[in-house]
């Protein structure tokens, strides 16, 4: 099932972990897959850390990545 935010940014859980919810401070590591849309419609992928084979790692509620992330 896709979700999608206030701001448009969709997203979609493949996989549910079992352990405890991720809270502020801590270090997380997430698989992600970047899609363009257009009136949506799916375009180009522009990244994806799959296929680098390498989850993408940092620290939540830190301001590194985008704000749907933290």
């Amino acid at each position: 099932m896709t979700t999608t935010t206030p701001s448009g940014l969709q997203y979609e859980d493949t996989v549910l972990g079992t352990g405890a919810i991720a809270k502020a401070g801590q270090r997380v590591k997430v698989h992600y897959t970047g899609w363009l849309y257009n009136n949506d419609v799916q375009g180009a992928k522009f990244d994806s850390s799959k296929d680098r084979g390498q989850p993408f790692q940092f620290s939540l509620g830190a301001g590194e990545v985008i704000r749907g992330w933290d």
